[in-house]
This record gives structure tokens, C-alpha cells and sequence, in this order.
């Protein structure tokens, strides 16, 4: 679903920011909203379990599109292992960084070209940027993970998508954009989860040897 650029012929609305309790972002002058679009992201994010919301925006010049999600899911109670709240965080973070294979599964047809994780006041901050060479897009994205008091992990994603014929100042607007993507809540009200334990990934030795949250 995030990869598509424009939509033609379909009726868009002023853009508003995303309304919710525990993120904000600063959607630029320009761009129309796509409710439509939105219902379709939302049903499509690959988290199981997650309770979802979505927010699609089409520059209305064309040539970009922003799409924001904000999923929430949890580890089961008391879990332990492939099911501690860790784990599901890195679950969430894989199917971020995924997405270029998700997008299309035939070879060569994507193509990484960064990936980094931070870390933030108790949230995991990644930085993903990837090609589409076959729809000649690239892709920037900005996630925010993190675990709340009760082992719920939250997903705060935004994906800027640039068509490969777009101006120069729209990377620059999307690189903004994405910056602006913050968490409301105090940093109180999350629990800690640290990168190291995160990037373990498939690691099994590794990823049993991380920290669990407590």
C-alpha cells in the first residue's frame, strides 16, 4: 500500500494533522488528505493483532505522498521469550524494515539504501530509506517504537514517498516532515527498551542473552 504516489481522480480534502494521544507531526502546506487511502493502510499493515490507524496525504502539485500509521499491539501477559514485549518490538521493526521486499517480492526489484536505529527517551527511533525500481519512487521513513506501562508496543510510523521525477525540495520538505514525528507522552510512561536488544534480530544466541523488560 505505501508506494503509491498519486491517485488519480479521487476527491481529496484539506490536509489535517493526525489527531492522537501519543504522537504529532507536521503535515506541510500543499497536500490533500485521502480517507479512502487511509481505511486501505490501515487494513493492510502487517501486524498481527495490531489495532490500527491511518492517515494518507497526496501532494496536490503530485509527485509525493505522506503516509502515517499508529499501531498498537501486546505481548501476551507474564510472556516470556518469543512473546516478551522485546520481542514483539522487534516483530514490529522487521515488518518496517521489510517493506521494500513487502512492496514486491521479485528480485531486484527494490533496492535498501539506509536502515539505522537510535534510540530515544525510552523509544526506539529507525531510519529506513529504500528505491522502487520498477515504480521509480523512493521511500523515506521514519518509525518510533515503543513499550507502555501495561507491555502494550506502539508503532508510530510515517513513510514520505518521492516519485523519481519529483523536484529536489520535495525530499527536503519530506526530510521535515519526518523530522517533526515526535511522542507526546513523558518518557515516564514508557518502559526502557534498548536498541542493542532490538538488533539482535534473528540472532537466537543473542536475542535470548538481551535484556528483557520487566
Amino acid at each position: 500500500m505505501v508506494g503509491a504516489v498519486l491517485a488519480a481522480g479521487v476527491v481529496a480534502t484539506p490536509a489535517t494533522a493526525p489527531v492522537a494521544d501519543d504522537f504529532a507531526i507536521d503535515i506541510p502546506a500543499g497536500f490533500s488528505e485521502r480517507p479512502a487511502m487511509a481505511k486501505r493502510l490501515a487494513a493492510t499493515t502487517g501486524i498481527a493483532g495490531a489495532s490500527v490507524n491511518a492517515w494518507a496525504y497526496v501532494a496536490e502539485a503530485g509527485g509525493a505522498g505522506i503516509y502515517v500509521t499508529a499501531a498498537k499491539t501486546r505481548a501476551p501477559a507474564a510472556a516470556t521469550g518469543a512473546e516478551n514485549p522485546a520481542s514483539v518490538a522487534r516483530a514490529v521493526l522487521a515488518e518496517v524494515r521489510s517493506a521494500p521486499e513487502a512492496a514486491s517480492p521479485e528480485a531486484g526489484s527494490t533496492e535498501t539504501i539506509s536502515w539505522k536505529l537510535g534510540e530515544g527517551e525510552n523509544f526506539l527511533d529507525a531510519h529506513h530509506q529504500w528505491r522502487h525500481l520498477s515504480n521509480e519512487t523512493t521511500t523515506l521513513t521514519r518509525a518510533l517504537v515503543y513499550v507502555d506501562a501495561d507491555d502494550g508496543v506502539h508503532l508510530v510510523r510515517a513513510d514520505c514517498v518521492i516519485g523519481s521525477a519529483a523536484p529536489a525540495s520535495l525530499t527536503s520538505m519530506c526530510e521535515t516532515t519526518l523530522a517533526s514525528l515526535h511522542l507526546t507522552g513523558p518518557a515516564s510512561s514508557r518502559k526502557p527498551l534498548p536498541a542493542m536488544a532490538i538488533e539482535a534480530g534473528g540472532d537466537t544466541a543473542a536475542a535470548a542473552a538481551a535484556p528483557a523488560l520487566t
